[in-house]
């Protein structure tokens, strides 16, 4: 409030006299037109305005700037560290195929983390796994022209949005998906555990569940999470069987399963 009046009241009352100029600047595109690619979110063009009042007459202008006001997340990646970079993932947009394929982007927040996850990646590819089971793969990193890598291009992964820690309670889901989440993870886990590669945080969080009821691991950024996986195994091959122990107990809940299913 001020005084007697709301903010957004003070808001709608400033941005009234700029209404014209912003049309003008940046027309509203008709629908189904447009087509927003990844470079457009984070660099979007962008216009400076300032309000002129010349003889008590609101004067909106544009006013002519270089630099954006606004900043972009990223972290930088020392050049050294990505220069085989197409050797092991070729570059691609959000987008590939021709629009036919989607990749899930993965900001970049820290400057440890992708680091991590990039060997990780590297190391799946290089270990050539079946690309049936189900695992994230990473297809790129998507870098600006100051060469900053704000995020990474990952497997795009149908699911609702929840994860395995929001899909599992007394009652759902069945004994039979129970049990093919359970086989899934646990293969894939195997599989990476020969190529020599750890998952690190193993939780139901970083487990994903598509459209088609399949359990994907996800994560390869490090770390721990307390009552998963313990301090002073994180980041092993035990720590993993620790956390997957955990999981399964997780999934089934206590729920009556064949003697197998345990191991």
């Amino acid at each position: 409030m001020v005084g007697d009046t709301h903010e957004t009241d003070v808001l709608v009352w400033v941005l009234q006299p700029f209404e014209p100029l912003f049309a003008k600047l940046a027309p509203s595109p008709a629908p189904g037109s447009v087509e927003v690619t990844l470079s457009d979110y984070f660099l979007p063009e962008f216009f400076v305005s300032v309000l002129d009042v010349v003889d008590e007459e609101l004067l909106p202008r544009r006013l002519e700037v270089k630099l954006s006001p606004y900043v972009p997340p990223g972290v930088w990646l020392d050049e050294d560290f990505l220069d085989d970079l197409e050797t092991w993932t070729p570059p691609r947009k959000v987008l590939i195929d021709n629009g036919q394929t989607a990749c899930f982007f993965e900001p970049c927040y820290s400057v440890f983390e992708p680091i991590t996850e990039l060997r990780a990646y590297k190391k799946i590819t290089a270990a050539n796994l079946d690309p049936q089971l189900h695992i994230c793969r990473l297809h790129g990193v998507v870098m600006d022209d100051a060469g900053r890598v704000p995020g990474l291009l990952l497997s795009y992964i149908d699911h609702s949005g929840l994860t395995m820690s929001c899909l599992v309670g007394p009652d759902e889901p069945s004994a039979s998906v129970r049990a093919r989440w359970a086989s899934q993870l646990s293969t894939a886990l195997a599989e990476l555990h020969k190529a020599g590669i750890v998952w690190g945080d193993v939780k139901a969080e970083n487990v994903l569940v598509d459209q088609d009821d399949n359990a994907w691991i996800t994560d390869f950024g490090g770390g721990y999470t307390e009552g998963w996986v313990g301090k002073e195994v994180a980041g092993t091959v035990e720590g993993d069987l620790e956390g997957m122990v955990r999981l399964r107990e997780f999934i089934f809940q206590d729920k009556a399963q064949d003697p197998g299913d345990r191991l």
